[in-house]
């Protein structure tokens, strides 16, 4: 029996030995700023048999084509900075074990910060206030600048401060009407917060010394916004009133003309005769109202602008005296003297018999303090003025205790009135040891 063999040679030939054709890797999002949550990448790649897995390779993760669009998410690294990917594309080609092939493709890709600046401060002066607002314009993406202010005076004690929390929009910050040098401070952000670091801040100082200029038209605006405030109320005998406030105004004029001369007496005699005009003006405004000729809302509103001309005419003769002479001690003891007049206002809104001294006693403190501001404008030391000023002061202190022990006024007035009154007792014997 004969065997025949017949051995037959079969070339098994792979139909697909190369990977994905990797045509172009593109990101979407062109420019990548920090902002992002993710990167958009758009990959365009074939195969003869298909594709069967594709994804990305980036920052120890794996972000896999799911739904087969060729369009992937890749988480946004955040940190301004170059960085790579890697694209992994596995053919379809399954027929046999270790038949698939892959490719690979390393793209490059740039992270910028989408803020790079801090905010602007924008800040106006319209003569009394200041006017602050905030911009940042400059960021590819809104990041919303916020900050804070604060208002320091001469000792580093907080006069004000407030949030600023929204873009141009004006913050009025308040100049206080006292003399001296204040310092207004700003803090901004950006708020830019995509990764440690981002955020850009603005620290500005405003150094503001309130000057002569300053205080002859603020009064003039107090006055002026007060005459418009008569004229509103439609009272009807307010043209007296008017009259006189306009009256007050041609005299704040020709003293700020004879201070900023160097005629500093004659300037005073202006000042104080605004004076008598404004307390002419409050004894009208009460009288009117106890005749049931003004209204007493109208009358509270009059009254409370007409102290703080007043208050502000105290202040400025110690100014314009210290202006002329080149001192201190005028501006000092004009804010004891305002300290003074707000304690006879409190004293006299008590409206009892008991307290009339004590409103005296208070009354002729400040007197003596105006006297010692003109003492200094004639170069005449005032420590004998002052030192008298000061005794009285005293005797008013011994009188509130009389009026407490004696259940004329209660503990709570007593406590404000002392304080007070010691605050005013301390500031002039410190104004006596350096005159």
């Amino acid at each position: 029996m004969l065997n025949t063999t017949i051995i037959v040679w079969i070339n098994i030939t792979d139909d697909d030995d190369d990977g994905p054709i990797i045509k172009s890797v593109t990101i979407i999002n062109n420019d990548v700023y920090d902002y992002y949550d993710a990167v958009i990448v758009d990959i365009l790649a074939e195969d003869e048999s298909g594709i069967s897995e594709l994804y990305i390779s980036f920052n120890g993760s794996l972000y896999y084509d799911n739904d087969g669009d060729h369009r992937i998410l890749i988480g946004n690294p955040r940190i301004p900075g170059i960085y790579n990917f890697t694209v992994i594309i596995t053919d379809d080609d399954n027929d046999r074990d270790q038949d698939q092939a892959t490719s690979l493709f390393i793209k490059s890709f740039e992270v910028l910060d989408d803020d790079t600046t801090p905010p602007l401060i924008n800040l106006n002066y319209d003569g009394f206030n200041y006017q602050i607002i905030i911009l940042d314009n400059d960021g590819i993406f809104e990041s919303y600048a916020t900050g804070e202010y604060f208002l320091f005076n001469e000792e580093g004690i907080i006069l004000e401060s407030g949030l600023l929390l929204q873009e141009n929009f004006s913050y009025t910050v308040i100049i206080p009407f006292k003399p001296g040098n204040y310092s207004l401070e700003i803090y901004l952000t950006n708020n830019d917060k995509e990764w440690f670091g981002d955020e850009e801040f603005r620290r500005e100082i405003f150094n503001i010394n309130i000057d002569i200029d300053f205080y002859f038209k603020y009064i003039d605006k107090l006055l002026e916004d007060l005459i418009n405030y008569v004229e509103s109320s439609a009272f009807i005998l307010g043209d007296n009133i008017i009259f006189k406030l306009h009256l007050a105004q041609e005299n704040l004029q020709d003293a700020y003309a004879l201070v900023l001369a160097g005629d500093i007496n004659c300037g005073l005699f202006n000042e104080i005769f605004i004076q008598a005009i404004i307390e002419f003006v409050e004894f009208e405004t009460e009288f009117y109202n106890k005749i049931n000729l003004m209204a007493e809302d109208i009358k509270n509103v009059i009254i409370a602008s007409l102290h703080e001309i007043r208050d502000s005419i105290v202040l400025l003769m110690g100014k314009s005296v210290d202006f002329v002479k080149e001192i201190n001690y005028g501006s000092d003891i004009a804010t004891i003297e305002v300290e003074l007049l707000n304690l006879k206002d409190t004293i006299e809104e008590l409206d009892e018999r008991s307290t009339k001294l004590l409103e005296r006693l208070t009354t002729l403190a400040a007197l003596q303090l105006e006297l010692a501001i003109i003492e200094l404008s004639l170069d005449v030391t005032p420590d004998s003025t002052l030192t008298l000023a000061r005794d009285i002061i005293n005797r008013a202190k011994e009188e509130v205790n009389k009026l407490l022990t004696n259940s004329k006024i209660s503990v709570e007035i007593a406590d404000l009135l002392l304080n007070m009154f010691e605050y005013c007792y301390i500031s002039i014997e410190e104004i006596i040891l350096e005159i």
